[in-house]
């Protein structure tokens, strides 16, 4: 109960329902109500758990040394341990780790032009879901067994204060493909000619695509097509692997592709601009990817050396 009475742990919220439904015979002191009893309380476990990953309870945690009846006690419950681990790798069949893939070649910038610096898109559009809708072979959701959290740690190396955008590199049909701008602001996602090339795709691998593209130099841009490829993002074993289509513009640009939220939602991602990092699940823990702050302002001076007004929006017409 003192923990209870402390000011560590907020106020419990109000019980849901009708108090006339409720069982009188059972009461939780947490919330000084009758529905549940106090140590079913989830409100007042969940409190407990995080005061103790805050190390808000150390005083409440006993540290003595240990006699030959704690070790003992110790083994026997290593023992139950295991074999309770045993029981479930009996049940469930063993994950295989992902195949390491070898890099067919690294694709590091393009040539020099004009392009955008931000990449957004208009929400709303019904076009946008014939691309959302086609994308073959999506990667199965991988089940969030942990939280995905950040902290100063990942805010190491990053030079602040800083406006810069999250400029990445992943592979894209085995190459190693780096200054790729990540703007969750676009659904659509962009692989410039160039690229296009260098991943030794060809004209037979583009399909047609009727809808053009605003907003590159403030012109309307017809895309050449669009292409399915195969991305994987993160580190090995922490990796994420599909297919997914992106239209193929020949427009000269700082960056190699630009990936848009249709991709970082099929991830899962989450996409802190303060920290340049991606983080999302996948079926081995969670998988990062780092922004390069340098390649970002390379690409931003690029861009500007091509003397043409930065578009703000690029958007399927």
């Amino acid at each position: 109960m003192a923990i209870k009475d402390s000011s560590f742990i907020k106020g419990p919220p109000r019980l849901r329902g009708d108090p006339a439904t409720r069982n009188p015979n059972v009461y939780c002191h947490f919330h000084r109500d009758h529905r549940h009893k106090t140590e079913n309380c989830r409100n007042l476990r969940n409190g407990i758990e995080e005061l103790i990953r805050r190390r808000y309870l150390k005083n409440f945690i006993l540290r003595e040394e240990r006699g030959q009846t704690d070790r003992q006690t110790d083994r026997q419950g290593d023992q139950r341990r295991n074999a309770l681990e045993t029981s479930r790798q009996n049940e469930q069949p063993p994950r295989q780790l992902p195949e390491e893939r070898p890099i067919l070649g690294v694709i590091n910038m393009i040539t020099d032009g004009s392009i955008i610096a931000r990449c957004t898109s208009a929400t709303g559009r019904t076009s946008i879901h014939e691309l959302e809708n086609e994308e073959e072979n999506p990667p199965k959701r991988p089940r969030l067994e942990g939280p995905i959290y950040f902290t100063e740690d990942d805010a190491r190396g990053i030079q602040y204060p800083h406006d810069d955008a999250l400029v990445v590199k992943l592979r894209i049909n085995d190459f190693e493909v780096k200054r790729i701008l990540v703007n969750s602001g676009s659904s659509a996602n962009i692989l410039f000619k160039e690229t296009f090339d260098k991943l030794q795709l060809q004209q037979s691998d583009l399909r047609p695509i009727d809808t053009p593209l605003v907003g590159f130099n403030g012109e309307e841009v017809r895309p050449l097509g669009r292409v399915t490829v195969l991305v994987e993002v993160g580190t090995w074993p922490n990796i994420v692997r599909f297919k997914h289509t992106f239209l193929v513009v020949a427009t000269p640009s700082p960056y190699n592709a630009i990936v848009g939220r249709s991709i970082t939602h099929v991830l899962c991602a989450v996409v802190p601009t303060y920290y340049l990092v991606m983080k999302f699940p996948t079926d081995y823990g969670v998988g990062v990817v780092r922004g390069d702050q340098l390649e970002s302002r390379k690409c931003y001076v690029t861009a500007l050396k091509g003397k043409v007004k930065l578009a703000e929006d690029v958007e399927l017409k």
